[in-house]
């Protein structure tokens, strides 16, 4: 791991998005649910403390989101990649282009995930999908790992 060549972060202006987006949905619906309440006179208090539940818990996922996204770096280095799991496995945060043997494209309210699964760890390895400079960061890992890879195929294949 010492032949590290470029460390990357996530654009953290693009992981307030949905979080914003989801929290005026779930508002939207509760105040629709209030007013409904009170138009028809007629109990939705169970959608109620649904609403308010989500009201709560969609905004602190976010934030926790927010929280990994931003603390961790992606990082390419001639032999691997670097980057993290949200849970903090220390055995898993470092991959051998030639141990990936599935890549996976996941949404996790609204930010986007590609997971990297290995032959030798039963953890995944995280790489958000908004990097900054991402153009750069598909460019290398495709010189370093091969435009074979199965890594960089994904990365080519996404818009994002």
């Amino acid at each position: 791991m010492e032949n590290k060549i470029r460390a990357f972060r996530a654009k953290v202006t693009a992981i307030f998005s949905p979080t914003i987006v989801t929290c005026l949905l779930v508002g939207g619906l509760l105040i629709f649910a209030i007013l409904v309440k009170e138009s028809f006179n007629f109990s939705v208090k169970m959608l109620e403390v649904f609403l308010i539940f989500e009201a709560v818990l969609i905004p602190f996922i976010g934030l926790i989101l927010l929280a990994i996204t931003f603390d961790y770096k992606i990082t390419v280095y001639k032999d691997g990649i670097s980057s993290f799991d949200p849970f903090g496995n220390r055995k898993c945060d470092f991959m051998l282009w030639g141990r990936m043997n599935k890549i996976r494209t996941r949404n996790i309210l609204g930010y986007r995930y590609l997971f990297i699964e290995s032959n030798d760890y039963s953890e995944t390895l995280w790489i958000p999908s908004n990097i900054k400079k991402k153009h750069e960061f598909k460019e290398l890992v495709r010189s370093q790992a091969g435009a074979d890879h199965p890594l960089s195929i994904q990365l080519m294949r996404s818009e994002t």
